[in-house]
C-alpha cells in the first residue's frame, strides 16, 4: 500500500448510487463518518490518539429511540506482509492479549514500536522515504461484538449478533480500519476546519473536530434566521448553499508524492458531506488538487426535509495522507 493513502476497510465512499439505494451521504442507519488521528504522520515510539465520529441514523428513523452503542478498537498489527490490511487478520483473530490491544469508547490511543521503521526492509523505490505502518481496526455494534473469521478471507474477523445470536447486518454494525504511518522526519497536520458558511454567510457550527464526537446538539432556536427554516408548513423548502470554512494554510506539500514524481505536489484535499435528514447536491467535493491547487467551489446545496424537526449536516474534510477533520451544523425546520 502506498504511504499517504488511507483506505477504509468496510467503509466505501461513493459519489453516486443506483436508483433504489440510499445515497452514501444520507445517514439513515448506523454509520461511522470518519476516524481522526491527532498525528496523521507520526514518529517511531510516538503515541497516536484516534477519535471516532459516528451517528446512529436508525435511532431517528426507527422505533425505540437512541440505542446504547459502544465503539471498540483493536490494534497491535505492525508492518503486515505487503502492507495489506488483511495480513493482520490472523493476529486479530487469535485474540492473544500479547498481540492485540483492545480499547472501548469514542477514543483510543496507540503507542508505536520504536523499531517500526528499522524492523522492515527499506522501500524498493529509492525516492520513497523509509516508513513503518500500523493498522487500527474499529467497530460499532448494536448488539454483541465477537472476534470470528468468516469464509471470505478479506472480511474483517469481527461479528455483531443480537441477543438471539443472529448476525446483524450493515444497518446495525460497522467495522473498518485506519492506517497509521510513521516516518523519521515527515509530518502531516489534519485539515484546519474553522467554521461553517450558510448562503455565503458565516455561522457558528455545533462543533468542530473532537468536540463533535460525544455530543448531538439539540434543535436550535430561531435567534439566527439562517439556521431556522420556517418552510415545512408551506411545503416549499428551498435549497440553501452550505460549506465548511478552511484555513488554507493547513494545505501542505505532499513530500512523498513529490519525491516519487520528481515534481513539487500539494496534498489532495476533499470534503465529504453527510445529512441525517434532507439531502445534498453532491456527496464529495474537491477542495485542493495536487497540481492545480485550491478550488473555491467545494460547497454544496442542502435540500431541507419537508418534515418539522432538526436537520444536521456534517462536512468531513480529508487529505490524501490520512488527515481528517470535520464540523457539524444543525438546522431547525419548522
Amino acid at each position: 500500500m502506498k504511504p499517504g493513502w488511507v483506505f477504509w476497510g468496510c467503509l466505501v465512499l461513493c459519489t453516486s448510487c443506483d436508483a433504489g439505494f440510499d445515497r452514501v451521504s444520507e445517514v439513515k442507519t448506523l454509520r461511522v463518518l470518519a476516524v481522526q488521528k491527532d498525528k496523521p504522520y507520526t514518529y517511531p515510539g510516538d503515541t497516536v490518539s484516534l477519535s471516532m465520529l459516528f451517528h446512529d441514523g436508525a435511532a431517528a428513523f426507527g422505533d425505540g429511540g437512541p440505542r446504547a452503542l459502544v465503539p471498540f478498537w483493536y490494534a497491535g498489527c505492525v508492518n503486515p506482509p505487503g502492507d495489506l490490511f488483511y495480513g493482520c487478520f490472523d493476529q486479530l483473530a487469535s485474540q492473544n492479549p500479547q498481540n492485540v490491544s483492545v480499547g472501548v469508547g469514542n477514543r483510543f490511543s496507540l503507542q508505536l514500536p520504536s523499531d517500526i521503521i528499522s524492523s522492515r526492509p527499506p522501500p524498493r523505490n529509492p525516492r520513497q522515504p523509509p516508513y513503518g505502518l500500523a493498522y487500527v481496526f474499529f467497530a460499532v455494534c448494536a448488539g454483541n461484538l465477537s472476534v470470528e473469521r468468516s469464509e471470505n478471507p478479506l472480511d474483517i474477523p469481527l461479528r455483531c449478533r443480537d441477543a438471539s445470536g443472529k448476525v446483524l447486518g450493515s444497518d446495525d454494525f460497522v467495522a473498518g480500519y485506519s492506517a497509521v504511518y510513521a516516518f523519521d522526519q515527515l509530518e502531516n497536520r489534519n485539515p484546519a476546519v474553522t467554521g461553517f458558511e450558510v448562503s455565503g454567510q458565516q455561522v457558528t457550527p455545533d462543533c468542530i473536530g473532537d468536540a463533535c464526537v460525544d455530543t448531538i446538539t439539540p434543535e436550535p432556536d430561531c435567534s439566527n434566521p439562517l439556521l431556522c427554516l420556517p418552510c415545512a408548513s408551506s411545503g416549499s423548502c428551498l435549497k440553501i448553499s452550505v460549506r465548511p470554512t478552511i484555513d488554507r494554510a493547513s494545505i501542505e506539500p505532499d513530500p512523498v508524492a513529490s519525491l516519487e514524481s520528481g515534481t513539487l505536489l500539494e496534498e489532495q484535499m476533499w470534503v465529504a458531506y453527510f445529512v441525517d435528514r434532507g439531502s445534498v447536491s453532491s456527496e464529495v467535493r474537491l477542495l485542493n488538487d495536487a497540481t492545480r491547487g485550491y478550488s473555491d467551489k467545494f460547497g454544496v446545496d442542502f435540500q431541507p426535509p419537508s418534515e418539522v424537526g432538526p436537520a444536521r449536516v456534517w462536512a468531513v474534510v480529508h487529505d490524501n495522507r490520512g488527515g481528517v477533520n470535520w464540523a457539524r451544523l444543525t438546522f431547525s425546520v419548522r
